[in-house]
């Protein structure tokens, strides 16, 4: 791809240096790796053209493991772009366009629009793109394209390897996606059963005996119940492997996390024989294929039964790192609930590639009753609130700006190097007249912006804030109506708020759901995502008070009563543990179709 130098427009003082900050970023987690050129090769290239440039870089942010598709919601871009919108830095230096964002969806291009807003340059190598100019517009706007396209071949050159090894017999994938038992050959590029093809042999010797239970076979082979069920049906045993299934269309989790869901292939299933010597003979898989068909795998009927909801999943984040919550929940031989949440950097698949979290594991009844105490107590109050986003939005501007911004002085600046350049074309043709109309129409653009800029700050719509208070309160006091629907709280939770931030055992912050009205009244700059609203004092759960010898509290409803109001070792009162049967039985009575 050839080089294209960009005009540039009028910068003011020329003595001034430009203040700029640095990207580095790579795909993947082992492109980061000690011997590996990719960061040390963008890190030249971003010093080498500060240096040529003459700039003042404040910083050089440096990202790995993140694909250019999800760049928008990653907090130190989000941080870049702020810097941006609040004419803190004027420009921003990548050793390429496709390292600040590769787009897959139209709506990525907006990530431009920060720059062509303020005025601000991106610096690429030897080119400039001001988004200012026609020019800079356009070119900026063929080379996303092109990334994107090259981001397309490259995946869809790869998926055409991976189909054309499938049909020729060989594995195109690690060795991990593999079934027990079943290895591959890379230097004969053959396949062949391992040890462990014994214990396989066993699973189906067993299921075809009679032991029809998952959790028996588990206990009996070593195999989990749920990989013993998908290894009967696997046809490899016989010397085939189908591919039936493949990966649809993209779907991003409320958590934030990107995957794509298996689909049923329609005309391209692929069928191939693998290994001459099948370990279990085809009349023994039809067997137990047919009874698999009569056997239901109660799994999904048992969750059902004991239907958990966990307010915090999808919603809470990390206070430390602000990385997602995951839950651990289920039931011991107690039947009582041992559930936790633990930030992801302390899961073990990531705690060595993220380096782990000083975030303890919390207790998800706990997490849940904090979560659904500040909706309720804290929220129900339309004065407090208001009071609560706008000293965030104060503070934010004060941590956002630490460099203090004269638009009187900005747009004074502007308008003499908009005189001088009249001056220097009526001296004699020392510019152009399409140069001229370029750089006096980009100076106009950037007086727009700063003047728009500065009329959002001075005239925040203190009304619109207030009728989101109003809005929340209204959802926070149904909250209170829905004490034994746990399902039906989180709906509201989920309604209002999209993400919620716990440090150590009390919230610290929160953010409202975007299009629940935030995105217009409580913007502090043009970034993709509202910014936080962090809580004065952090929130958290006020213990109980002492009880009275001889009293009890409820865990249910909360009511304070004497120790005869409670069955043996129960932490419910009897009315509620009634009240609860009653409604079981009318359940009963009602049937499965009520």
């Amino acid at each position: 791809m050839m080089s294209v130098s960009l005009p540039r427009t009028e910068r003011g003082d020329p003595a001034q240096k430009r203040r700029i900050v640095g990207l580095i970023r790579v795909s993947t987690a082992d492109q980061a790796r000690d011997g590996r050129g990719g960061i040390p090769r963008q890190r030249r290239v971003i010093e080498d053209t500060i240096k040529r440039k003459d700039l003042d870089c404040l910083r050089i942010y440096e990202i790995s493991d993140l694909s250019g598709t999800r760049v928008r919601h990653h907090p130190d871009i989000q941080e870049i772009l702020r810097l941006v919108a609040t004419k803190v830095v004027t420009g921003l230096v990548v050793a390429d366009l496709d390292r600040l964002f590769r787009p897959d969806e139209p709506t990525d291009y907006a990530i431009l629009q920060n720059f062509k807003d303020t005025g601000a340059i991106i610096y690429s190598g030897d080119t400039e793109y001001d988004l200012g100019s026609k020019d800079g517009m356009l070119f900026s706007g063929i080379r996303s394209a092109i990334s994107a396209w090259e981001l397309g071949l490259m995946n869809e050159r790869q998926k055409g390897a991976c189909e054309a090894k499938r049909r020729m017999g060989h594995c195109p994938t690690n060795a991990l996606t593999l079934p027990l038992g079943l290895s591959f050959d890379r230097e004969q590029l053959r396949f062949y059963y391992n040890e462990k093809i014994v214990t396989v042999i066993e699973l189906f010797r067993l299921y075809d005996s009679g032991v029809r239970n998952y959790h028996e076979l588990e206990r009996r082979t070593g195999v989990r119940h749920r990989t013993a069920y998908n290894l009967l049906q696997n046809p490899f045993v016989t010397g085939w492997r189908v591919f039936d299934k493949k990966r649809g269309e993209k779907v991003v989790s409320r958590t934030g996390k990107a995957y794509r869901k298996k689909c049923k292939r329609t005309d391209d299933v692929i069928r191939v024989k693998i290994i001459n010597t099948p370990a279990v003979s085809q009349e023994c898989f039809d067997r137990v294929q047919a009874a698999i068909r009569q056997t239901t795998f109660n799994h999904h009927e048992t969750r059902k039964r004991n239907d958990t909801c966990n307010l915090g999943t999808g919603l809470a984040r990390c206070g430390y790192c602000a990385e997602t919550f995951y839950s651990s929940s289920g039931r011991r031989t107690s039947h009582k609930r041992s559930g936790q949440y633990f930030c992801k950097r302390n899961y073990y698949v990531y705690r060595d590639k993220l380096g782990g979290c000083r975030q303890l594991n919390l207790r998800q009844p706990e997490l849940d009753a904090l979560i659904l105490a500040f909706a309720v107590k804290t929220l129900t109050n339309a004065d407090t609130l208001t009071a609560i986003i706008n000293d965030s939005v104060r503070r934010a501007h004060e941590t956002i700006s630490p460099f203090p911004v004269d638009a009187t002085a900005e747009i004074g600046a502007l308008r003499r190097a908009d005189k001088r350049l009249l001056e220097a074309f009526e001296a004699g043709g020392a510019i152009t007249v399409d140069e001229l109309r370029d750089r006096r129409s980009a100076i106009r653009t950037q007086i727009e912006a700063i003047s728009r800029r500065n009329t959002d700050r001075d005239a925040r719509d203190e009304l619109g804030i207030e009728e989101l208070a109003k809005k929340v309160v209204r959802g926070a006091f149904r909250l209170k109506r829905l004490n034994n629907d746990p399902h039906a709280q989180k709906a509201i939770i989920l309604a209002a708020f999209s993400e919620i931030f716990v440090k150590d055992s009390s919230i610290i912050a929160f953010k409202l759901r975007e299009d629940f009205g935030v995105g217009n009244q409580v913007k502090l700059a043009a970034g993709f995502s509202t910014p936080p609203i962090h809580l004065p004092e952090p929130f958290t759960l006020e213990p109980d008070d002492p009880l009275p010898d001889g009293m009890r509290r409820c865990s249910c409803c909360r009511k304070i009563f004497p120790a005869a109001d409670f069955y043996t070792r129960k932490g419910q009162c009897r009315r509620c543990i009634a009240a609860k049967a009653h409604e079981a039985y009318l359940r009963r009575r009602s049937g499965p179709d009520a």
